[in-house]
């Protein structure tokens, strides 16, 4: 599946549903809104698998915050790698 389906899958779903999304950038929970970013993570390491994360308005202003978030996606993508080992 191209990584463009998958982020319009994320995005109607972010949409349809009421219940709080997680922000990688601040990591809270926040009611979905317009504005939201809907980012693709792809691994160096092909070990690692893709992801698809979430970041709140705010955070999206921020470059700060937006590392934040790649760094925190990379960890985990990594955590999900080790775990399947």
């Amino acid at each position: 599946m191209n990584d463009i389906t998958e982020i319009n899958r994320v995005r109607a779903a972010l949409h349809a549903d009421d219940r709080p999304a997680r922000c990688w950038g601040c990591f809270q929970m926040r009611a979905p809104a317009p504005g939201w970013l809907v980012c693709s993570y792809k691994p160096h390491n092909p070990a690692h698998p893709s992801l698809v994360y979430l970041v709140c308005p705010k955070c999206a202003k921020s470059q700060k915050a937006m590392r934040g978030a790649r760094r925190a996606i990379e960890t985990k993508a990594r955590s999900i790698a080790e775990a399947a080992r």
